[in-house]
């Protein structure tokens, strides 16, 4: 028994991820699944498993993206993944999707590379394995190497090396050593170092237990590329170093970037850094993407225009948006309703366990991130912007909120003292606002403390003559209590400020929004009104602008540069639709700036019967002009006013059907008296026996 008991024994225990047992045996934190390799119908693209040495088992994935000619010689690009040299591989669904999405975009044959990973087989047999990758990849410089992919489809004078965290600290690796060694036929261009991960005192105790014949991360050249006496010999002419605003290991490539300016390399180095990102964050953030692709209806490999930006789509439509579901925003509501759970719930072991770990002195508030912090507690984090931007301390005993600092003052702006105090107030607890015996406030203290707004608005927080404790609560619910709603909208506001963006043109044109959804016509046609006001059209102005094509010009006056306005009203082909329409419009409205603005006019002086036909008409011109360039028949301007009449009507008359209220039969009962020889019970729905 107290065999088996050592046996469990943790010697070591390095989260998020691994444990290390007094017997040996090592039990990781995070498992990854296998996605299986083979052709991807979205993209064409093709990717197939290949062994580079049955001795030790190193392997890697090979993926081709879908070839137009069978000369046709594309760049390549050697991937290492990361994971602290002891977690990850190239075979997970997160980094095979990344990986198919990077080549739909960037056309080029890419290997990831899958070294055994540490503790079970200890550094540097990682670096030494993706070093004998490297080597087993130049020997199809010649095109006679193993693998038929590579030798008919690579460029080997165009070679990429690129990986995240660890991955990227092993890129660094193997571009110095094949700069100081040589690599025969093959010409490495430039490095894409994402995040990477370079020593570091927090992590000098399980770098020594991966690596047991390194002196500490300080010391250790792979770790701290300072002290390499090879560096100025990377094998390479540019490299690339991505970091992200919140990664804690955002220093490491910032300093790398000034090691490798200073060492003597004759390349150039470049820094991009993601503002609001955190560690690898590109393989993760896919939402967006995906939401665009499928909005804008891209399929496969195409190349669609996404003419509005998401964060103006999720929008309500009230505010000149589509109302599509943010899908961050909604996922940090999400993860913000289980940190309400942590603010109420005090209780609970969730909660003991997470304060014990990650914030001992502090509030869940106040809590921060630490080096070693979990996913889920990083993804909690990520929420604490909402529950901090939403709660407000309903006042109690007053023990717990401090007086400058927290939120307690409702109906205020902020909910807190925007004003400095008379006097030091620090340490100061809302309870020494209160006379305690005889449950009142102390006016006398409060008033000449704080501004005379504040105070104000002090005196005016009812006191409860219970002496309850002080509780936290929602503002943005009456009852205040949280609902993933409310906090959605309160994510979409802490994230639109994140972004710096802007509400739909300001707030102008709100009344057009309020009338256009509200209209008695097609959807298409309303959408179509929508982009219109937005111009967001594939108008040739737009295009040129996007650089598809050169020349802006109207193809039908040939005269005026074609924008939305232009197409729709003031192009001479579209002023003969309006010469014979209504009245107001027969007249025109010249000086427009665009369709936005000319709507706003129209609305004051059009029924909403005749703004349903302008939108109609405006639509038919648009497909007017759209089968005109492609080769179709000119509808004369009185087939489109007779035609958006009769459309009109005919989708009126459809709805009529489409929601005419069914038939009432009169279902009534009346009572009948039994046979004279018979009984009749009567009962209702409910009988106790």
């Amino acid at each position: 028994m107290a065999s088996s008991t050592n046996s469990n024994e943790i010697i070591h225990d390095f989260p998020p991820f691994f444990k290390a047992f007094k017997d040996g045996h090592i039990e990781r934190y995070m498992t990854h699944d296998h996605f299986p390799a083979g052709l991807d119908p979205n993209t064409g693209i093709q990717s197939k498993d290949v062994v580079i040495s049955p001795e030790t088992g190193l392997s890697a994935r090979i993926y081709i993206p879908k070839i137009n000619g069978p000369d046709q010689k594309l760049p390549l690009l050697v991937h290492y993944h990361g994971g602290g040299f002891c977690a990850g591989s190239p075979y997970e669904t997160v980094l095979h999707k990344f990986i198919i999405s990077l080549i739909s975009q960037a056309n080029v044959v890419v290997i990831t590379v899958d070294y055994r990973l540490a503790p079970e087989h200890p550094l540097p047999i990682a670096y030494d394995d993706s070093w004998a990758a490297l080597q087993w990849i130049a020997t199809h410089s010649n095109h006679q190497g193993p693998e038929p992919w590579l030798n008919e489809y690579v460029d080997f004078g165009r070679v990429f090396l690129a990986g995240e965290s660890a991955g990227a600290n092993i890129t660094h690796y193997v571009a110095v050593r094949a700069g100081a060694t040589g690599l025969a036929g093959l010409k490495i261009v430039g490095l894409i170092i994402i995040h990477p991960f370079f020593g570091g005192k927090e992590r000098d105790e399980m770098y020594k237990f991966l690596c047991p014949t390194s002196s500490g991360c300080d010391d250790d050249p792979k770790l701290n590329p300072a002290v390499d006496p090879d560096l100025s010999s990377l094998g390479c002419s540019k490299v690339l170093v991505c970091v992200a605003e919140k990664d804690w290991l955002k220093d490491r490539g910032v300093t790398y970037c000034e090691i490798l300016g200073k060492s003597g390399w004759g390349g150039s180095v470049e820094l991009l850094e993601s503002k609001g990102e955190d560690h690898c964050f590109h393989l993760f953030n896919a939402d967006d993407a995906l939401c665009a692709k499928f909005w804008w209806g891209q399929v496969g490999n195409e190349r669609k225009i996404h003419w509005r930006n998401w964060d103006k789509l999720s929008i309500s439509k009230k505010d000149g948006g589509m109302g599509f579901r943010d899908l961050i925003a909604f996922n940090l509501a999400m993860l913000a309703k289980q940190g309400w759970r942590m603010i109420q719930e005090t209780d609970s072991l969730l909660y003991q366990c997470f304060k014990a770990r990650y914030f001992p002195q502090t509030s869940f508030l106040e809590a921060v991130e630490s080096p070693n912090s979990s996913y889920v507690w990083k993804s909690m984090l990520v929420a604490l912007p909402i529950l901090k931007f939403g709660h407000c301390w309903r006042v109690g005993n007053g023990y717990s909120i401090r007086v400058q600092g927290d939120k307690w003052i409702p109906n205020f702006p902020s909910h807190r003292l925007l004003h400095p105090p008379n006097e030091d107030v620090e340490g100061w607890v809302v309870a020494d606002l209160i006379d305690h015996k005889l449950h009142e406030r102390r006016i006398d203290v409060v008033t000449t403390l704080f501004h005379e707004e504040e105070a104000d608005a002090i005196c005016k927080i009812p006191l409860s003559r219970r002496s309850v404790a002080d509780s936290i609560t929602w503002l943005h619910n009456k009852n205040g209590k949280f609902i993933v709603k409310s906090a959605y909208r309160v994510a979409q506001q802490v994230l639109k400020v994140g972004r710096g963006a802007e509400s739909s043109n300001g707030g102008y044109g709100k009344q057009i929004w309020d009338v256009l959804w509200k209209l008695k016509i097609p959807n298409k046609i309303k959408v179509f009104g929508w982009r219109a006001c937005h111009d967001i059209l594939p108008t040739r102005l737009n295009l040129t602008k996007r650089r598809i094509i050169s020349d802006n010009r109207c193809l039908i006056c040939c005269r005026c540069p074609k924008s939305t306005i232009h197409a729709l009203w003031e192009c001479a082909a579209a002023q003969d639709v309006w010469a014979s329409s209504v009245k107001i419009l027969q007249k025109g409205c010249t000086g427009q700036i665009d369709l936005l603005h000319l709507l706003e006019y129209l609305l004051d002086r059009l029924s909403l019967e005749e703004v349903e036909v302008f939108l109609i008409q405006a639509w038919l011109i648009w497909n007017r002009r759209n089968s005109v360039i492609h080769g179709g028949r000119f509808i004369d301007p009185g087939t489109i006013n007779q035609r958006a009449t009769e459309y009109l009507e005919e989708y009126k008359h459809a709805q009529q059907q489409l929601y005419a209220e069914p038939v009432m039969q009169n279902s009534r009962t009346v009572w009948e008296p039994p046979p004279e020889s018979a009984f009749k019970l009567n009962f209702d729905a409910t009988i106790f026996f």
